[in-house]
């Protein structure tokens, strides 16, 4: 059970968040997107740790509109949704985030 201190500084570090950007998702190699996780800005565990999200197929492009796009994600065994341009500033990637970072220094303090 992580203490009232440890959920206090994971709230916190959650105003240090940067989100991603449409240029983020359309400029990366479409490998690469595969195997990269994203954590929600939103919302967030009681613990105030973040929901990690991953790519579940291939994001969908269009011609006649280069800046749209959509990705299917998942979250757990059944929960998923799909980022697209309009809502892709609600996740930021899990390498940068401020929150597992303090996560991670508080398991090596243990």
């Amino acid at each position: 059970m992580a203490s009232k201190a440890l959920i206090a500084a994971r709230i916190e570090a959650r105003r240090n968040i940067v989100p991603l950007t449409a240029e983020d998702i359309l400029t990366v190699n479409r490998n690469d997107l595969l195997y990269r996780y994203f954590h929600e800005n939103v919302t967030h565990r009681p613990d105030g740790t973040c929901y990690e999200w991953r790519p579940n197929g291939r994001i969908q492009l269009w011609k006649t509109r280069p800046t749209q796009f959509r990705l299917p994600i998942k979250y757990g065994l059944r929960g998923t949704a799909q980022m697209r341009d309009s809502n892709v500033g609600d996740f930021h990637y899990a390498s940068e985030c401020p929150v597992a970072q303090l996560n991670h220094l508080a398991d090596s303090r243990e």
